[in-house]
């Protein structure tokens, strides 16, 4: 059985840099929720810097034309702004 933390799992995003990439793109919150599929309530916690899922750090990095660890404490330096792989299940 997992312990639990009490830490949401995800990823802690770059917030003034997703604010400033949006911005410089011309984009509202909105417009940037709309176009990942999430809410602009997801969009706005993360210019404030609150954990966000890696799916929605990678959705964003795509639209910002960015990398996720870019705007994000993505580990990878290799990224490409796509989706991660999903995870092996265990046998």
């Amino acid at each position: 059985m997992a312990q639990r933390t009490g830490r949401p799992p995800g990823l802690t995003p770059d917030g003034p840099k997703i604010r400033q990439l949006r911005v410089e793109a011309g984009l509202t919150t909105a417009q940037v929720a709309e176009r990942i599929c999430f809410t602009p309530q997801t969009v706005r916690h993360s210019e404030m810097g609150r954990r966000v899922s890696d799916v929605f750090v990678s959705r964003i990095a795509k639209v910002l034309g960015v990398s996720m660890s870019d705007i994000s404490n993505w580990p990878r330096s290799d990224d490409t702004g796509s989706e991660p792989e999903p995870k092996a299940l265990a046998s």
